[in-house]
C-alpha cells in the first residue's frame, strides 16, 4: 500500500505512511500527537482501484488526525466503512452523489459537508460531541440505516445548519436525545423527507431567530415525531406531514413570535398530538389537521390555537392552562370526538370561536347547562350553529330537558336582534306563554291558573245567582227559590270554568248554565257586568293559550334564522 502511494505521491509523510499501513492491516490509525493527513491522500485511498483492493474489510478508521485540504469524493463509490474519531477538517467535505458503506464521525471538528444525493448503505453518524462550522447538506440522500447527530453542535452558514430535504432513511433520525443533546444554530430542514423509524428531537436546542428553526414540511415517518423538551427560538414547521404514530411536544418551548410559531397545517397524525406538560408556544396552527387520537393541551401556555377544519377522532383537551384568558381558541368548522375542558381554562369573551364545531360529548367536563351556555356566549359572533350543536349533544346523551333549555336560549338570542316594538311585544308573549315552543309547560301552568281563577269566580257567581240555568222554567225556579228541577243538570264551578277555558270542550255544564244577563248584585250593580266580562275574557284567554300551545307543538313559531 505504501509503495503504491509513493508512486503517486513522492512527498508521502511518515504519518501518512503509518495510516496507509493501518488501513491495509485492518487496524485503527491512532495519532500519537499533532498529526495531519492531506485530504488528497484519503481521496486517492477511496477511489484508486489498486488502493481500494488493498484496504482491509474493516475500512478506514482514524483517531486524532487533522485532515488538511478539501476532501473531494463527489460521485465516488467507496466500498468500505469510514470511521473517524477526534479528527479535525480545515476545509469542506464533498460527498455529492457518492456511494458509501457507512460514514461515522465521533467527536470530530468539521467545516461544511455536502452529501446531496449520496447513498449510504447503513448509518450516518455525527455524534459524541461533533462540531460543524458550515452547512451540512444531505438533499435527496438515501440512508439505509439511521441518521444520528445527537450530542453534536451544528454552527450553520447562511442560516442553514442541517439540510436534509427529500432524504430517505430506512431507519430512524436522532437529532437529539435526553442523554446526548443536539444543538443547532441555523435552520434544520427535513422537508419532504421519508423516515421509516422514529424522528427524535428530544431536549434539542434549535436556534434560528431569523426564521424557521425546524422545517419538516411534508415529512413522512412510520414512527413518531418527538420534540419533547426541545427549545426553538424560531418557528417549527411540520405542515402537511404524515406521522404514523404520535406528535409529542410535551414540555417543548417554541419562542418564535411568528403568526404560525408551530405550523402544522394539514398534518396527519395516526394517534395523539401532545401539547401538554409545560408546552409553550405563541401560536399553534393546525388548520385542516387530521388526528387519529386526541389533541391534548394541559398545563401549557398557548396564546393562539387554530384548529379550523381539523378532524380529531378522540378528545380535544384544554385544561389547567397558563393564563387562559389571554388565549384565543379557533374551533370553527372543526370536528372532534369529545371535548374535555375546565371552566378555569376558558378564555375571555371574544377569544373563543365555535361556529361550525362538531362534537359528540363532553368527557370529564361540566355538562351543567348554565355553564355551557356561558361557554357559548364566549363566542361573540352570536352564531346559531353552536347552540344547535350543544342541544344535539344533550339530546344524544339523554338530556332532553337541557337540550330544550339551549334551544330556548337560542331563540332569545335570535329574537333579541328584533328592533320593532311590535315584534318585541310578540316575542315577549311567545316567551312567557310557551317559551318559544320549547317550554310548553308554561302554557299548561297558565291554563291551570286560568281555570283556578275561573272556578272561584264561577262559584261566587253561582251563589249570587249571576250564573243561572239556560232553561226558562229552571231559571225561574232558580232565581226565586235557589233550586232547579230534579232532572236538570247540576252546576259545577270547576267544570264550568274548564269549559270556558278549553276551546271546543263540552262537558254538559255550559250548555245548561250561563251568566244571567239580567241579574245583578243588589249592593254592587257593577259586579254582574264584570263577571260577564270575565267569562268572555276567560274564553278568549283560553283560545289564546290553546292556539299558542298548538303552535308550539307544531314548531311553526320557532325561529328559522
Amino acid at each position: 500500500m505504501v509503495a503504491l502511494a509513493k508512486a503517486n505521491f513522492s512527498d508521502l509523510t511518515e504519518v501518512e505512511s503509518f495510516v496507509l499501513c493501518a488501513v491495509e492491516s485492518g487496524q485503527e490509525a491512532q495519532s500519537t500527537g499533532s498529526s495531519a493527513i492531506r485530504a488528497e491522500i484519503l481521496e486517492w485511498l477511496c477511489t484508486d482501484t489498486d488502493a481500494v483492493r488493498r484496504v482491509h474489510r474493516h475500512g478506514l478508521a482514524l483517531r486524532g488526525y487533522g485532515i488538511v485540504g478539501l476532501l473531494d469524493l463527489i460521485h465516488a463509490e467507496i466500498r468500505f466503512p469510514i470511521q473517524l474519531r477526534d479528527c479535525a477538517f480545515d476545509e469542506d467535505i464533498w460527498l455529492k452523489s457518492a456511494r458509501l458503506r457507512s460514514l461515522s464521525f465521533r467527536t470530530c471538528y468539521l467545516q461544511g459537508m455536502n452529501a446531496d444525493s449520496a447513498s449510504i448503505d447503513t448509518n450516518l453518524l455525527l455524534i459524541e460531541g461533533c462540531e460543524t462550522h458550515g452547512e451540512v447538506s444531505l438533499r435527496g440522500a438515501l440512508v439505509g440505516g439511521d441518521i444520528r447527530t445527537d450530542g453534536s453542535t451544528f454552527n450553520g452558514s447562511n442560516n442553514f445548519a442541517l439540510v436534509c430535504d427529500r432524504v430517505r432513511v430506512s431507519g430512524g433520525v436522532f437529532l437529539s436525545q435526553a442523554s446526548s443533546i443536539g444543538r443547532y444554530y441555523g435552520e434544520v430542514r427535513f422537508a419532504g423527507a421519508n423516515v421509516s423509524g422514529n424522528f427524535d428531537c428530544e431536549h434539542g436546542i434549535f436556534d434560528n431567530k431569523e426564521g424557521a428553526s425546524v422545517n419538516m414540511e411534508r415529512l413522512k415517518t412510520s414512527g413518531g415525531l418527538f420534540l419533547r423538551k426541545s427549545t426553538s427560538t424560531g418557528s417549527v414547521n411540520v405542515a402537511a406531514s404524515k406521522i404514523e404514530i404520535v406528535l409529542d411536544c410535551r414540555e417543548a418551548k417554541i419562542l418564535s413570535l411568528a403568526d404560525r410559531a408551530l405550523h402544522a397545517e394539514k398534518i396527519s397524525v395516526g394517534t395523539h398530538v401532545l401539547l401538554d406538560g409545560g408546552f409553550s408556544c405563541g401560536s399553534a396552527h393546525f388548520l385542516g389537521a387530521s388526528v387519529g387520537g386526541g389533541l391534548r393541551c394541559r398545563a401549557s401556555s398557548i396564546r393562539k390555537l387554530d384548529l379550523r377544519y381539523a378532524r380529531i377522532s378522540g378528545h380535544f383537551e384544554w385544561a389547567e392552562m397558563d393564563r387562559p384568558r389571554e388565549s384565543t381558541i379557533d374551533l370553527r368548522d372543526a370536528t372532534v370526538g369529545s371535548i374535555k375542558d375546565d371552566v378555569q381554562s376558558w378564555p375571555e369573551e371574544g377569544r373563543l370561536l365555535l361556529d361550525g364545531l362538531g362534537y359528540e360529548r363532553f368527557s370529564d367536563s361540566t355538562t351543567e347547562v348554565k355553564s355551557r351556555l356561558r361557554w357559548l356566549q364566549l363566542d361573540m359572533t352570536e352564531s346559531v350553529q353552536p347552540y344547535r350543536q350543544l342541544s344535539r349533544v344533550y339530546q344524544l346523551n339523554g338530556h332532553p330537558e337541557e337540550a330544550s333549555k339551549v334551544l330556548f336560549a337560542l331563540e332569545e338570542l335570535v329574537r333579541s336582534r328584533d328592533k320593532s316594538v311590535i315584534r318585541r311585544i310578540w316575542n315577549g308573549l311567545l316567551k312567557h306563554t310557551i317559551g318559544y315552543g320549547y317550554q310548553l309547560w308554561r302554557a299548561a301552568v297558565l291554563m291551570i291558573l286560568l281555570i283556578t281563577i275561573g272556578t272561584g269566580i264561577s262559584a261566587v257567581a253561582y251563589r249570587t245567582k249571576l250564573v243561572a240555568p239556560t232553561d226558562k222554567d229552571a231559571n225561574v225556579l232558580f232565581t226565586t227559590d235557589y233550586r232547579v228541577p230534579m232532572q236538570y243538570p247540576r252546576f259545577s264551578s270547576t267544570i264550568f270554568s274548564i269549559e270556558h277555558s278549553v276551546p271546543g270542550l263540552n262537558l254538559g255544564v255550559s250548555e245548561s248554565w250561563s251568566a244571567d244577563t239580567t241579574a245583578y248584585w243588589p249592593r254592587h250593580r257593577w259586579v254582574g257586568p264584570v263577571v260577564r266580562v270575565w267569562f268572555w275574557l276567560q274564553t278568549m284567554l283560553g283560545w289564546f293559550l290553546s292556539i299558542f300551545f298548538l303552535a308550539g307543538i307544531s314548531g311553526i313559531i320557532k325561529s328559522s334564522k
